[in-house]
């Protein structure tokens, strides 16, 4: 598997908060519509899920997002440089490399960093002005933001939380099988923290100390977080926001998964009973209309009636899958 980034080309004007937008976005396959003139926000560090059935358009939704696949129709508006980093289904394409290898390619900018240093102390040596001084201080202080002292500590942190040796480092990625691949793809998008960290059924693949683990890690990442995933505690225990995606549309709900399925339910609740009494009044409206349409001192009335139906707001109810949010946690 690969790591894909996706970086902003410009900038659009947008609230503080705003950092990704898409509006009235649409995906057709062919003559099948996978999600039409839906709406997606992301706000600063929001943890959201994005749920619901199998083949509704989740993972085309993410890919969309991150670059691989385009929309059909919609506008995107995010910060400037935004770069967005997503799990790929493809392999990874340097199996001589050792993982290590692999890795430290996501450090080169820390690496660059460290030998800007390194040539501003030798400066020092012959030069120690206020100036180089300034320079040097400078840029030790972006290569301390960037955990510059503790790259390769971090490395074997993540890497053996998903369950590997630190040994394994030294093995080549072609060594190991897809599952283990998918995992050191997964430690390579970590270890790369995007502005936006899109991760698809990250949970795949892991024991249970490795979720226990992506479960805080992902609830303390200081950037944004999307995730689609079956694992409702998983969610549960990470998300801020759910998006429910069904037949072609999206709805945002605030908080974890738990309180998304009351908030949902509620929702079909409430459209239920006012169908249910539009349905009444219409009844009786057309029982008025029939009984006194054809009745000529009553055809003024009957006819305002008609045009009363005719302007109405019907309320339809949302088609729901079951599946999707008749879940209970006990």
């Amino acid at each position: 598997m690969g790591v894909v980034m996706q970086t902003a080309a410009t900038s659009i004007f947008m609230e503080v908060t705003m950092l990704y937008q898409v509006s009235k976005a649409s995906k057709y396959y062919g003559v099948d519509t996978i999600f039409e003139d839906v709406n997606f926000e992301i706000k600063g560090t929001e943890k959201i899920a994005l749920v619901g059935r199998n083949g509704c358009g989740k993972t085309t939704f993410l890919r969309c997002m991150c670059g691989e696949e385009q929309f059909d129709k919609g506008t995107i508006s995010q910060q400037n440089n935004t770069v967005i980093g997503y799990l790929s289904q493809k392999v990874l394409p340097h199996d001589e490399r050792t993982v290590e290898e692999e890795l430290r390619l996501i450090f080169e900018p820390v690496f660059a960093m460290q030998a800007r240093m390194h040539e501003l102390e030798k400066q020092m040596e012959v030069d120690a002005s206020e100036k180089v001084l300034a320079q040097y201080a400078t840029v030790q202080e972006k290569f301390e933001a960037m955990n510059g002292y503790h790259w390769e500590s971090e490395m074997k942190t993540v890497f053996t939380r998903f369950g590997f040796p630190v040994e394994d480092l030294q093995k080549k990625i072609g060594e190991f099988s897809g599952g283990q691949k998918t995992r050191i793809a997964f430690v390579k998008l970590l270890l790369s923290k995007p502005d936006i960290l899109l991760l698809d059924e990250p949970t795949n693949h892991l024991d249970i100390d490795a979720i226990e683990w992506l479960e805080g890690y992902v609830k303390n990442y200081p950037k944004a977080v999307v995730i689609v995933s079956h694992d409702r505690m998983f969610l549960d225990h990470t998300v801020d926001v759910v998006y429910n995606m069904e037949y072609g549309k999206m709805k945002r709900y605030p908080g974890n998964y738990s309180n998304y399925v009351i908030q949902r339910e509620n929702d079909i609740e409430r459209q239920q009973s006012a169908y249910a009494r539009q349905q009444k009044d219409i009844q009786r409206l057309e029982a008025l209309i029939e009984k006194f349409r054809y009745k000529k001192n009553k055809a003024a009335f009957a006819q305002s009636k008609i045009k009363y139906l005719e302007r109405m707001d019907r309320i339809e109810v949302d088609q729901t899958d079951d599946k999707t949010f008749h879940a209970k946690f006990t």
